[in-house]
C-alpha cells in the first residue's frame, strides 16, 4: 500500500497542569511513527518559501504605516500593495 494510503495508529498524549484557574487538561495526538513525518525541502525551495513569507510580513506592515514596496521580492507582492491598504481600511471601519 502506498505510504499516503497506509493507516497509522494514533497515539494520544495527555498532560495535566495546575494553573491559576484550576487544572488544565491538554490532549495531543501524534502518529505511531513517533512524530511528524519530516519532509525536508531542497535549500532553494525552502528559500523561496521564506521569501514569500517575508513579503507577506512586509505587506502586513501597512498596519504600522511603514510599508516600503522597494523591499518586496516578487512582482505578485507589488500587485498586492493596494489590497493591503484596502484590507487595513476595511478592518478599521
Amino acid at each position: 500500500m502506498p505510504k499516503s494510503k497506509q493507516r497509522l495508529a494514533v497515539n494520544l498524549r495527555r498532560l495535566y497542569v495546575d494553573c491559576r484557574y484550576g487544572q488544565l487538561h491538554v490532549h495531543s495526538a501524534f502518529p505511531s511513527s513517533g512524530g511528524f513525518d519530516e519532509q525536508w525541502m531542497e535549500r532553494d525551495d525552502a528559500l523561496s518559501v521564506f521569501q514569500v513569507l517575508k513579503d507577506a510580513d512586509a505587506l502586513d506592515r501597512v498596519r504600522l504605516g511603514d510599508l516600503d514596496p522597494s523591499y518586496l521580492r516578487f512582482p505578485e507582492s507589488l500587485e498586492r500593495v493596494d489590497i493591503a491598504w484596502e484590507l487595513l481600511a476595511a478592518s478599521e471601519e
